[in-house]
């Protein structure tokens, strides 16, 4: 399996001067703030991961990584996979103690943030944010070498490196070392949502983050020249990889749900949680002013996922978006998307159960009778394990 820069940067090489991503922004999330075509997306991963490995990262590298989903964030985020890195996923909400123990368990040696999150966790917004009931963790205080996104704000960290200065550092036919970018080194680690002191986490190889991006292709039905609206890297990367363009939001649906609702109409797919889904079909009911939105567009595709969909909102989808093809995503968290039903087949298996869907290309089934005799039930459980993109699971990192 080739790994998935390789990919992009094979699609750059036969379609540079088409639109890879497009970011929105303005006041009301409707203005177009930046867009980057497939060439310059892929020259500035390169360069960007030159100036990663001269600043002495090493493969094998973990890379603490809390950055929303923008251009520059997209860049780093594959260019620590091209200089051999692993990106760190974690959630800086969580309570401080839970975040010093998932820090401990990943053990880092490099930080990514936004400039205002450093400002916001170590600098002169901290009381402004704590008064707010928000207790960051001190992002500038951490042991490891850091890197930041925006413009320069107080509390980065003296050293920081801003990531749109590493490309430029470096020759402009620099390039990472070639073989960094191993299929089965360590290339993301994703912890879970449980809130033990022991933390666990899914760590997947750039071979297994690979096959995860071609089942969410596989959930999207992704095509060239196709529009994903979304912002969940996790479908916005296969969107790019398929040749397609992934278009940004400026917030996320909950927070901006008419913005949302503007860019997502006409699009071909997005994905979104259950609660996205709630803020967005809200606003559209709301703006018909007749409860039914019957005059609202949608995607063609929208995926629903990473936690229960009930078959109560898919009704509503349904009623609210009846252009739009309504999926829900069954496993779509921490690991990989299992399998996949059409709205209409899971409400109509409703009185018999819930439905999970079909396995996705690449998942395996297994029925564990054992476990359900256990249990005193004539029931089964259905148990996906993968094949050929099995991923390891960590108790610790």
């Amino acid at each position: 399996m080739k790994h998935l820069v390789d990919e992009l940067l094979d699609v750059a090489r036969s379609t540079p001067d088409v639109v890879a991503l497009r970011w929105f922004g303005g006041r009301d999330g409707g203005r177009v703030r930046e867009e980057v075509t497939f060439g310059a997306l892929a020259e500035r991963v390169e360069r960007t991961a030159a100036g990663l490995r001269a600043q002495g990262m090493e493969p094998g590298d973990r890379v603490l990584f809390s950055i929303r989903p923008r251009p520059e964030g997209v860049v780093l985020c594959l260019a620590v996979l091209r200089a051999g890195g692993a990106v760190v996923f974690v959630d800086p909400g969580s309570t401080p103690e839970l975040f010093a123990a998932r820090i401990a368990a990943a053990a880092p040696r490099w930080a990514a943030t936004e400039a205002l999150l450093y400002a916001a966790s170590s600098g002169p917004l901290r009381g402004i944010a704590r008064s707010r009931g928000l207790l960051l963790p001190d992002y500038g205080r951490l042991p490891v070498r850091h890197l930041y996104t925006g413009r320069w704000l107080p509390g980065v960290p003296r050293g920081a490196h801003r990531v749109v200065r590493l490309g430029r550092a470096v020759p402009g036919t620099a390039r990472a070392s070639a073989g960094a970018a191993e299929a089965d080194r360590e290339a993301l680690v994703v912890f879970t949502s449980g809130t033990t002191s022991d933390p666990k986490a899914v760590v997947h190889t750039a071979r297994t983050l690979g096959g995860m991006l071609d089942l969410f292709a596989q959930v999207g039905d992704l095509k060239p020249a196709q529009r994903a609206h979304t912002d969940q890297m996790f479908l916005g990367l296969p969107a790019i990889i398929a040749g397609g363009t992934w278009e940004i939001p400026a917030k996320a649906p909950k927070d901006a749900p008419q913005a949302f609702a503007r860019g997502v109409a006409g699009a071909d797919s997005s994905f979104l949680v259950p609660a996205d889904v709630t803020a967005l079909l809200d606003v559209l009911e709301a703006g018909s002013g007749t409860g039914s939105a019957a005059s609202a567009a949608g995607p063609a595709v929208l995926a629903v996922g990473a936690a229960p969909v009930t078959v109560a909102l898919l009704e509503r989808g349904r009623r609210v978006l009846p252009g739009t093809r309504w999926l829900a995503v069954y496993g779509a968290t921490e690991i990989l998307p299992a399998a996949v039903t059409d709205a209409d087949e899971k409400i109509a298996a409703a009185a018999a159960g819930d439905l999970v869907g079909r396995p996705l290309g690449g998942i395996g089934v297994r029925i564990d009778t054992a476990a359900a005799r256990d249990a005193g039930t004539r029931q089964t459980r259905r148990t996906p394990a993968t094949r050929a993109t099995s991923a390891r699971w960590a108790s610790s990192c």
